[in-house]
């Protein structure tokens, strides 16, 4: 399963067995002016938004359900999402480059 977010850069090597796929992970800096990618610290926390669905474990997403800390529910997702676009304006379109898996051989 991968979780698609346009603020993580996630490399996987689908020969390793599940657990061990993701080689590396680099998530876009929110206080920079502009746009770029750091490593991710483990044991820093980091904001994210969800859709009720995904954050509750909807469609297989139990790694997110079941690892969730200091939740705070802010509203409905379309009105957060908005919220962030004004204050955030304007919206720099990035590079794709999410996702990449170097071995394509997930059986699972």
């Amino acid at each position: 399963m991968i979780c698609e977010d346009y603020r993580l850069r996630v490399v996987y090597d689908g020969s390793k067995p599940i657990g061990s796929r993701v080689l590396n992970v680099t998530i876009r800096c929110i206080d920079c002016d502009v746009p770029r990618y750091l490593p991710l610290v483990q044991d820093q926390y980091y904001k994210v938004v969800s859709q009720d669905f995904i954050g509750n474990g909807g469609g297989g997403y139990t790694m997110i359900s079941n690892n969730r800390q200091n939740v705070e529910v802010i509203g409905v997702d379309y009105d957060v999402v908005m919220n962030y676009m004004n204050r955030q304006a304007p919206i720099l379109k990035d590079l794709d480059g999410r996702i990449q898996i170097t071995d394509a051989c997930m059986s699972n």
